[in-house]
This record gives structure tokens, C-alpha cells and sequence, in this order.
């Protein structure tokens, strides 16, 4: 056998291995990165079909997280600092998160789904325990800054039907919507600082390890919530709606 030919040959066939190697860390590299915009589960289904809306309505629970006091640290800081500091802060809420099987969908306002786009039977308690820690975390966090950047937050939960989906074509998102979304979010826009608010719906499908108070909102709801949810008037939202007074 000809050795020239055979060190060409050799060559010829490392550079179609290298190319694969490079190839598939390449695509690795870009699933990756997509999975930080859409869940694994979404981001197969776009692959195996690329032409599906991938549109679905879910049972679960939402939990939306208003911070306070972000516009004001940033405000103090220049363009590193305000962006190392974000960085912390959002990477120590992301690996709690991580750790209840549960999803991000945003970060700010920080909007976190469970039951979805993988269905789960405990959907609500993930997130109501998911929110106690992370009232435990921003108070280290506020402990082990010296108080030099102060993060208040309020939380809203509620469970109920929503929608999922893709959304846009240039900037593609993973989103929900729906009128349980937008009730987690006044539920949390009407809470003190340090509070859980949770709905009738979220706190019947908790266990008996948390304890509640019931509590009515300072805001008034607007009309579409009162009739979604069956209120004819405010005085009945004291019995319907709870914040999270401890966890055993």
C-alpha cells in the first residue's frame, strides 16, 4: 500500500472528523443557548416540527415577583457595576428556580410558571415554596451587600388556565398569557414588601404545611377580575384571597 496515499487518506478522513466534531459542538453550543429563550421541551418539539404554532393551554400556576429598589441601586452605579450586580442577583433567583423543576419566562418583571410546558400534579406548592426562599435569599442578598443595594420585593400567585406559545418571528419568545397571568400580577402589584399574596385557587391546591391569613386587596380589582373569578363585589375578595403567613 502506497504510504503517501495512505498519510492522505489519514488526513483526508481527520479533516471530515474534525469538521463533525466542530459541527455538533456548534450545534450544541446554539441548543444551549436557545434553551436560555425557550425550555428544552418546546425547543424539541421546534426541531422535530419546525411549522407547529406550538400553542397549548395549561392548568398550572403563575407566580409573578415585583422588585423594588432595582431603579435606585442602578441608578448609583455605572455601566459594570449595574450589570455585575444583576447578573448576582438574577443568577441566584435562576438556580432556585432550576431547583423546583419550574420555569423563567421573564426576568423583569420576574414571571416563573409551573405545570408548564411540562404538566405537574404539585404545580402550586412548588411555587409557593419556591417564593418563601426566594424572600429568605433577597434578605441575605440585602445582608451580604452591606444594605448598598436594597431589593424590596412583592409576590402574586394564582393558579388557573393559561395560554403558552412561541411568540414573534425576528425575536422569538417562549410566553404565557391569559387572564390567570394578568390576576398573578395585580395579586403581587397590591402586596407589601416581603409578602406572598396567593389566590383562593393557588390555596386550595396547597397542602396543610402552609398557613394563610386572609387579606383583601388595597386596590380595587377591575371589573374583568370580579367577573373571571365570580366576585360581585369587593367586600368578598377578604375571603378569597390569602397572603403566606409561614411555612412548616
Amino acid at each position: 500500500i502506497n504510504a503517501e496515499y495512505m498519510g492522505s487518506s489519514f488526513l483526508a478522513n481527520r479533516k471530515v472528523v474534525q469538521k463533525k466534531v466542530q459541527s455538533e459542538t456548534t450545534t450544541q453550543c446554539n441548543r444551549k443557548f436557545l434553551t436560555s429563550l425557550v425550555p428544552a421541551t418546546i425547543l424539541n418539539q421546534m426541531f422535530e416540527t419546525p411549522e407547529s404554532t406550538l400553542a397549548a393551554t395549561f392548568n398550572g400556576s403563575v407566580m409573578f415577583v415585583l422588585f423594588d429598589g432595582l431603579d435606585e441601586a442602578l441608578a448609583q452605579s455605572d455601566a459594570w457595576e449595574a450589570i455585575h450586580f444583576l447578573n448576582q442577583f438574577y443568577h441566584t433567583l435562576d438556580s432556585l428556580v432550576s431547583a423546583k423543576g419550574v420555569e423563567t419566562i421573564k426576568t423583569y418583571p420576574y414571571l416563573v410558571v409551573a405545570g408548564c410546558p411540562d404538566p405537574c400534579v404539585d404545580h402550586t406548592m412548588r411555587l409557593v415554596t419556591l417564593a418563601e426562599t426566594f424572600v429568605t435569599a433577597v434578605a441575605q442578598y440585602n445582608a451580604a451587600n452591606a444594605n448598598k443595594f436594597v431589593v424590596r420585593m412583592r409576590i402574586g400567585i394564582h393558579s388557573g388556565k393559561f395560554y403558552a406559545g412561541v411568540l414573534g418571528i425576528k425575536k422569538f419568545v417562549y410566553d404565557v398569557v391569559g387572564e390567570s397571568v394578568n390576576f398573578a400580577y395585580r395579586l403581587a402589584d397590591a402586596c407589601g414588601h416581603g409578602r406572598i399574596h396567593v389566590s383562593a385557587d393557588a390555596a386550595a391546591q396547597t397542602d396543610m404545611s402552609v398557613e394563610y391569613e386572609p387579606f383583601e386587596l388595597e386596590r380595587k380589582l377591575t371589573p374583568q377580575a370580579k367577573v373571571f373569578h365570580g366576585y360581585e363585589d369587593d367586600s368578598k375578595t377578604k375571603n378569597s384571597l390569602y397572603v403566606v403567613k409561614s411555612l412548616m
